[in-house]
This record gives structure tokens, C-alpha cells and sequence, in this order.
């Protein structure tokens, strides 16, 4: 994801993220305008999450406090997780 690709999109709710995503360029999806947070819901485990290179740290989608972790099936143990429903959509455990 390149520098400033969402820079300021206020209205973003709700961001998915490819598990094979690599960098993600600064302030990419930066916002000071934010009323709350975005959820982001990525498709990999916790592990990978910190393997990603993230160009500042002043990007929300660097924040893994709003972000929820792929799980197939619905854990066993607490933490923030995911699956797809019957429909493709995201939901949290």
C-alpha cells in the first residue's frame, strides 16, 4: 500500500487486510479526523501481523489495538478474532 493511499478518508469503517500484504507506506491511512477507529480485520495470525513493514508509526493501521485476527473456527482462548460468515462478511468471534 503506497504513502498517503488513504490519507484523511475520515470515513473508512471497516478495513480488511490481505495476509500476504508486505509494507504499507506512511500515513497511508493516516486521519486526524477519525470520529472512532476503523476495524481492521486481517487475514493472518497475530505472528504475521508484526512481520509487516510499516513506513510511520503515526498510521492507524499500524495501531494493533483496533485490529482482529483471522480464526476459521471460533477460539478456544480470549483474544480478537474473525471469520467470514455464510454471506463473506467479516464477523467477530
Amino acid at each position: 500500500i503506497g504513502e498517503n493511499a488513504f490519507y484523511m478518508c475520515s470515513g473508512i469503517k471497516t478495513i480488511i487486510v490481505n495476509k500476504n500484504l508486505k509494507t504499507v507506506g506512511g500515513f497511508s491511512f493516516y486521519s486526524s479526523e477519525f470520529s472512532s477507529p476503523p476495524v481492521i480485520y486481517y487475514e493472518g495470525k497475530k505472528a504475521d501481523w508484526s512481520k509487516i513493514d510499516f513506513g510511520y508509526t503515526f498510521d492507524t493501521l499500524a495501531n494493533i489495538d483496533y485490529t482482529y485476527f483471522y480464526s476459521e473456527d471460533e477460539p478456544t482462548y480470549s483474544g480478537r478474532f474473525w471469520h467470514y460468515d455464510e454471506d463473506g462478511k467479516p464477523v467477530k468471534w
